[in-house]
């Protein structure tokens, strides 16, 4: 592990995912082939029992699912991205459709993520990072992880190096060990000294909104593989969200932009609190976009004891996102005091073009 002084933030974005996952450039094509799987594997006509207010034939709701599936891939040709869609929608005040594709983007990613392996590249760095501890894989104390991501790809991975992987981890204790923001159970404090991931705009998961019919969605499990006991299981969630007005359970992705939802506030208090101590930030699969400045520029300005930047990056896209970068950074004030010392001094920032692994400092 690394001197007591170090401490290292990892910054992901779509690309830390892009062997299991789309990227913004191929998110139609991925949701069409997946469209074309669901319908010729699931499409079958059972009913859905066993919690309230659920009277419609499975079939039905697989049909309304896929609807919205051929919704969102038609947005994606619209739009620039699904993300810029549903800010789109979010200013335009159609909440409907709003939660719509909340619903759809989390049943989609559940279902998916249980579909294919995990990006393999996860379970390098979980391998190469964890420690043992009485027989007990330990998570370092002095890395966190920044993530733009939505998708559960560093759960799942952690998940499989745990005593109990050979079962489908629950989500509420994933999330309790990683100390993940968000939670389940809906606490947002992290202890700064110990692992942490800190997803800035929230989960692709269920959740419960205080209602005991419902709190097994809370214990969600990674779902390791897809059969008709997930899929019935994730369709009933759809039902609920999308068709019931009380809206019992919910989704947690909540997009950074939410004015009216609480967690973009606390989320960012607890961004503030584990990007202080950062004196290495290695950022993976992030192109740093103009749509997302505000929130990058509120933890970069933070990280006051910053010294070095490693960029993980295909060669051609190196100086593209260094730029960006540096623009970013650029309102850093270096300050040298009367005895000669330089605080906050602009960091040293490096370029690596292998992507077969996430890049480990040698500082560590």
């Amino acid at each position: 592990m690394a001197e007591n002084n170090e401490h290292f933030t990892y910054l992901l974005g779509a690309g830390a995912s892009c062997n299991a996952l789309p990227l913004v450039s191929n998110m139609g094509e991925k949701l069409r082939f997946f469209i074309a799987w669901f319908k010729d594997l699931y499409a079958v006509q059972q009913p859905l029992s066993g919690k309230p207010g659920i009277s419609r034939q499975l079939n039905d709701i697989e049909k309304e699912f896929i609807t919205s599936l051929k919704w969102l891939e038609k947005e994606c040709g619209n739009n620039t991205s699904i993300d810029t869609y549903a800010k789109k929608l979010y200013h335009q005040g159609d909440f409907d459709r709003y939660n719509r594709l909340k619903a759809t983007l989390s049943c989609y990613f559940m279902i998916e993520q249980a579909r294919l392996r995990v990006d393999q590249r996860y379970d390098n760095f979980f391998a190469s990072i964890l420690e043992n501890e009485s027989g007990s894989a330990k998570l370092p104390p002095d890395i966190n992880i920044i993530s733009w991501n939505y998708d559960s790809q560093l759960e799942r991975s952690y998940s499989s190096f745990l005593k109990d992987a050979a079962e489908n981890i629950l989500g509420e204790q994933i999330s309790v060990s990683m100390q993940l923001i968000p939670r389940k159970d809906e606490k947002m404090e992290i202890d700064r000294d110990k692992f942490s991931i800190v997803k800035i705009n929230g989960s692709a998961e269920a959740h419960s909104i205080n209602n005991s019919d419902f709190h097994d969605y809370d214990k969600f499990p990674y779902f390791k593989e897809v059969n008709q006991e997930v899929i019935d299981k994730v369709m009933e969630w759809y039902n609920q969200y999308i068709n019931r007005k009380d809206k019992p359970i919910s989704t947690l992705i909540h997009f950074a932009w939410e004015t009216d939802d609480p967690y973009p506030r606390k989320m960012k208090d607890q961004l503030l609190k584990v990007t202080g101590k950062t004196t290495t930030l290695i950022v993976i699969g992030y192109s740093f976009p103009f749509f997302n400045r505000g929130i990058d520029k509120l933890y970069l300005e933070n990280m006051k004891n910053l010294r070095r930047v490693y960029i993980q990056v295909p060669e051609a896209d190196g100086p593209a996102h260094r730029e960006r970068f540096e623009a970013l950074i650029s309102e850093r004030k270096t300050i040298i005091t009367s005895g000669g010392f330089i605080a906050n001094p602009p960091p040293e920032i490096y370029l690596k073009h292998d992507t077969d692994q996430f890049f480990l400092p040698y500082e560590f």
